[in-house]
């Protein structure tokens, strides 16, 4: 791509977003399994923390697009972006750049099970594979909508509503892999 970001940093930042969602799904089997051999709650205790993780991160996804990266507007200036999802914004069909690096997943990954450990104690592994489950339905949806046209089945209604935050806009549709939270925060598209 011809786009050069300011921080030199991240000019090397480049993803597969396959590379990401198999390490949460690696992630998400070892913490689920861990539970189920070493903690040993009822399997409807496990299904509750799988379904609360992800509902969490439906949640999560919806908070930190509105609130974190879109902290910066400014992606039509002819200026270099300043971070990746003010590229992603100029460049959305750059599927190298859609969303983040490995080794950013990887410091996410460890950060939330800290976080969610802090609240949850030994309940945080069921909790987390749900989130990170979520987490890979999350990337594959969102590199499915940059990368092929609508299918022509429920679903497309995901992409048109991606599709509005990003060429119509950027201050409304913020959820991904749900319109859910847009609803009850009032961030639904008008029309």
């Amino acid at each position: 791509m011809g786009c050069r970001f300011k921080n030199p940093i991240l000019n090397i930042h480049r993803n597969d977003t396959f590379q990401v969602i198999y390490f949460f799904i690696f992630l998400a089997i070892a913490c689920f399994t861990f539970s189920l051999i070493m903690i040993k709650y009822s399997m409807l205790v496990n299904l509750f923390l799988i379904i609360a993780g992800l509902i969490f991160f439906t949640f999560s996804e919806y908070i930190i697009h509105r609130f974190i990266l879109h902290i910066v507007k400014d992606h039509t200036t002819s200026e270099p972006p300043s971070n990746s999802h003010l590229y992603h914004h100029r460049f959305p069909r750059d599927k190298y750049r859609l969303d983040i690096s490995l080794p950013v997943a990887i410091l996410m990954a460890m950060v939330f099970i800290a976080l969610f450990w802090l609240v949850l104690r030994e309940k945080s592994f069921v909790f987390f594979s749900g989130f990170a489950t979520g987490y890979c339905l999350y990337h594959f949806v969102h590199y499915k909508i940059h990368t092929v046209p609508p299918p022509k089945s429920m679903f497309k209604y995901l992409w048109k509503h991606h599709h509005v935050h990003h060429y119509m806009d950027d201050t409304v549709a913020f959820g991904v892999t749900s319109p859910f939270w847009d609803i009850i925060f009032g961030t639904m598209p008008k029309k």
